[in-house]
């Protein structure tokens, strides 16, 4: 059975790392860290409020530098063609500048992104626990494009024993409308209700029962989506259970070798 991670942007979403559950598990252990952290937003720097404030002081010191010295200089356009070019080149490249940083600056303040999992056959319901990763902008708006995202189904394209691409069939359904079916692809995004999906990547998702070998009972029954690895050219296909298996006191992992590349 096939995984896909997708992204979501506020819109944006890809189908795709501390989970949320090990995220808040860490902050209970490390209170004393949570309670500096947490207020500065160094759990995600880009959209914090710190971040933002020095990003916009620099867009507004290289805005001042610029008028500056275009206006103290502006006597240069009457001179010879050299001059005039190092003024205008000082001026485009310092305004191109303040542009770039100010589009980070909205970006940051106004942008949410997400990541999640899907298995397929599974269904992402919408809320902020459910996402594998979640980062929002102060100034960002609710999602509200969709109330669940279903993975239908995965198609692979082999050529020559090697994949060659992955197509996610998914089943948006958007609050009190119809449930509409989108096809996504990686370097093919979607836009639905201004929330964009994009793939992040596939893999291989079996199913895994591990059964205790003197009572017989299931100590494991679930699913496990394994990440793509490249050791020394060796492809695998491997990730950490999300369970303790008794007895255990590392964690256990589970390594695949697909015939397929």
């Amino acid at each position: 059975l096939g995984k896909t991670v997708a992204r979501i942007h506020s819109g944006d979403i890809s189908l795709f790392s501390a989970t949320q559950e090990q995220m808040e598990q860490w902050r209970n252990v490390h209170s004393y860290v949570d309670a500096l952290a947490a207020p500065l937003g160094l759990y995600s720097v880009f959209h914090s409020w710190g971040f933002l404030t020095v990003l916009m002081a620099l867009a507004l010191n290289t805005l001042a530098c610029t008028l500056r010295y275009g206006l103290q200089n502006r006597n240069m356009l009457r001179e010879t063609l050299g001059t005039r070019s190092r003024w205008l080149g000082f001026v485009i490249l310092h305004g191109s500048l303040t542009l770039l940083i100010t589009g980070g600056f909205v970006s940051g303040a106004t942008r949410q992104s997400g990541r999640i999992i899907l298995i397929e056959g599974q269904t992402f319901e919408e809320g902020s626990r459910n996402y594998e990763w979640l980062a929002q902008g102060p100034l960002s708006p609710r999602i509200n494009g969709f109330s669940s995202v279903s993975l239908e189904r995965v198609v692979v394209e082999y050529r020559q024993d090697r994949v060659v691409a992955v197509s996610s069939f998914l089943r948006i359904l958007p609050p009190g409308a119809t449930a509409v079916n989108r096809e996504l692809m990686v370097n093919r995004p979607f836009t639905y209700e201004g929330v964009t999906f994009t793939q992040d990547k596939t893999g291989y998702a079996p199913g895994l029962v591990i059964r205790d070998e003197q009572t017989g009972a299931i100590v494991c029954d679930a699913w496990v989506a394994l990440t793509a690895t490249r050791i020394q050219g060796d492809l695998r296909h491997q990730d950490v259970l999300p369970v303790r298996l008794p007895g255990c006191t590392r964690p256990v992992t589970i390594t695949l070798y697909p015939r397929h590349a």
